[in-house]
């Protein structure tokens, strides 16, 4: 999808992972979206997962002072 949708980004991360994996590692926290989207604060999030997972992300975007769609 990123590659057909340029305004799309995509980070997989992992809690855990082995020593062959090159991606970001660790829980999704705010030093983790400023690194990975600089224009965060003019960016929409979409966030699916477990019900938990996204109450977390949820609050989370709303720590960083993002803009809440209409």
């Amino acid at each position: 999808m990123q590659q057909q949708n340029s305004n799309l980004k995509v980070v997989f991360t992992l809690n855990e992972a082995g020593s062959s994996w090159k991606g970001a590692i660790g829980v999704i926290n705010a030093e983790m979206v400023k690194r990975e989207i600089p224009e965060y604060k003019e960016t929409i999030f979409y966030t699916c997962g477990p019900p938990a997972m996204v109450d977390v992300m949820e609050k989370l975007v709303e720590s960083l002072a993002c803009p809440r769609p209409n």
